[in-house]
């Protein structure tokens, strides 16, 4: 196991990983549909990509973002054929 201590802006923490040697690959998936300023973008979507840029520079872990255009809270219900599709490329399926 190895310790990657991740600091930010807001964020600071430490997380222990195992798995292969050039850490564990990440595949990150989310929507983009801002409906108005009701629900603008959210910022945890910026913290989240510092964090992981972080996790990749410290374990050498392959890191990759996917946006679903149109797609909301619930993109694995509004476009479940296109994260199925993600899902298998990232276990070497696709």
């Amino acid at each position: 196991m190895k310790r990657i201590d991740i600091d930010t802006e807001r964020l600071r923490t430490s997380c222990w990983v195992s798995g292969p040697e050039n850490g564990t690959p990440v595949l990150l998936l989310h929507g983009n549909l801002v409906t108005d300023e009701s629900c603008p973008p959210q910022p945890m979507l910026g913290q989240i990509s510092s964090v992981l840029e972080r996790y990749r520079q410290g374990s050498g872990a392959s890191v990759r973002e996917e946006v679903l255009e149109g797609a909301g809270h619930g993109p694995l219900i509004e476009r479940s054929e296109r994260v199925a599709e993600l899902m298998r490329e990232a276990i070497g399926l696709g």
